[in-house]
């Protein structure tokens, strides 16, 4: 949900609701977030354990970057990561996916063929998050 009047910056904020009985809570923005930052693009993994969205925040390496955060058995979510540096880039990354063991995420800065391109990292086999990043379809 995106706030601001009119002609004037936006900040984004990720929310949540929960179903219950058919019925939708009111959105809540999630706690971890800093007022004066812009969230957006979340991407929620298949167990619903790990969310992972992109922020204009002033830890991060430039532009947008992609961040991560895990929901503990309490149903909390930890304090947010920044993915490595073989995802974020001092360009601009978007669109974070998680598919099983691989993530695709889009960037205007690794080397592609130009704009928004669509990149993978695959962790399995101990790859982690420093893993070779590679472009889709190449």
């Amino acid at each position: 949900r995106c706030y601001g009047e009119k002609g004037e910056d936006k900040h984004c904020k990720l929310m949540l609701t929960t179903n219950e009985n058919g019925s939708w809570s009111e959105p809540t923005p999630l706690p971890f977030q800093d007022p004066s930052v812009n969230y957006g693009q979340p991407s929620l993994s298949k167990d619903g354990k790990t969310l992972l969205f992109v922020a204009e925040h002033p830890d991060g390496w430039g532009g947008t970057d992609i961040w991560i955060t895990e929901k503990n058995e309490l149903g909390e979510w930890s304090e947010p990561r920044l993915m490595s540096r073989s995802i974020n880039t001092i360009g601009n990354e978007a669109f974070p996916y998680m598919d099983e063991d691989t993530l695709y995420f889009s960037s205007d800065f690794h080397q592609g063929m130009g704009g928004l391109d669509v990149f993978d990292q695959n962790f399995a086999d101990g790859g982690g998050l420093a893993g070779e990043v590679g472009l889709c379809n190449q």
